[in-house]
């Protein structure tokens, strides 16, 4: 479920009649409102509340296509709204017809990009790997120098990671301990900063091409 933290963030977006729409490309590839989507610094302290949140964008989807939701989902979709009753998000279950038209041309961009992928030739596909890699390499030192960092207290337990804590240090009478969604979190931030790298370093290379 979401932290105070989330809810707070959340319940201050009231719905607004003359909200502007935009298109998210990823992670839910598809339409959203100004008023809707929080801040990132305001829900990236736990993973949690990020899934949570993407995850209730993904549900409206499956809501816009007149679909039931599963089980699972509605009691996750049930609880969120208790919790925030006035996210703006709760307000906007149906879609006008131009509204319609922009969600399925953002989700057909999204399938243009995954069949480009599909098709691209490969030599093409070698050089995007190896553009990938020096990205990859590229987001990698970029974390590391974030958590070169050392610590003068040997007996305290002091969280370790940033952005995201993937470690406790060991205290008095309590060893050292890995934070799971932490560093699972840390390890999808650094390879997708690699992929909006090399996408940007692709559209560069087709541009001066």
């Amino acid at each position: 479920m979401l932290s105070e933290k989330a809810a707070v963030a959340l319940e201050a977006l009231k719905y607004r009649s003359d909200a502007d729409w935009e298109v998210n490309i990823l992670p839910f590839g598809s339409i959203y409102w100004s008023d809707e989507m929080p801040a990132i610094a305001e829900i990236a302290v736990l993973p949690d509340d990020t899934s949570t949140i993407f995850a209730m964008f993904g549900m409206r989807l499956t809501l816009w296509d007149g679909e039931a939701l599963s089980a699972r989902d509605q009691e996750l979709w049930d609880a969120v709204q208790r919790r925030v009753p006035n996210w703006a998000l709760f307000r906007r279950l149906s879609l006008s017809n131009e509204q319609r038209f922009a969600r399925e041309k953002a989700e057909q961009q999204v399938e243009r990009e995954f069949q480009f992928c599909r098709e691209t030739p490969t030599r093409r596909r070698k050089a995007m790997f190896w553009a990938y890699l020096v990205c990859l390499a590229i987001s990698s030192l970029s974390f590391l120098s974030m958590n070169v960092r050392r610590y003068s207290c040997s007996d305290c337990m002091i969280p370790v990671g940033r952005p995201f804590a993937y470690k406790i240090t060991s205290g008095f009478a309590t060893p050292a301990h890995w934070l799971w969604r932490g560093a699972i979190a840390d390890l999808s931030l650094v390879f997708g900063v690699a992929a909006i790298l090399c996408l940007v370093w692709q559209a560069r290379s087709g541009r001066s091409a």
